[in-house]
């Protein structure tokens, strides 16, 4: 069952970053959260987990396992020029060389 495990996921997750909070690394300093990043946070959240999620199980459900899997584990490289826009600082030479070989790799599992 896709949802189940997808909720097994999810909590596994949760619990592990509420366990974050009790180590030096979860302590850090804290700033006041402002109303834009928390919007922001949550519309990502919905379109990318909610959505994204939701999208991808279904294509699941008729579609080509290895396609549908490949071109979902695309979604880094597609994000990065967004990154990009949002924050003003372009990824290094290494991301882009990254996104590049990843766009390879779909090209030649895709043409075979």
């Amino acid at each position: 069952e896709p949802f189940t495990a997808m909720a097994l996921r999810s909590g596994l997750a949760v619990i592990l970053f509420i366990a974050l909070t009790t180590t030096p690394f979860g302590k850090g300093k804290r700033e006041a959260v402002q109303f834009g990043t928390v919007g922001l946070a949550v519309l990502s959240a919905f379109v990318g987990t909610s959505l994204g999620m939701s999208c991808l199980m279904a294509a699941l459900r008729t579609g080509n396992v290895g396609i549908i899997s490949t071109l979902s584990s695309m979604t880094p490289v597609i994000i990065l020029p967004m990154v990009w826009l949002r924050s003003g600082q372009r990824p290094t030479a290494a991301a882009w060389a990254g996104a590049l070989l990843a766009i390879a790799g779909t090209a030649l599992i895709s043409v075979r």
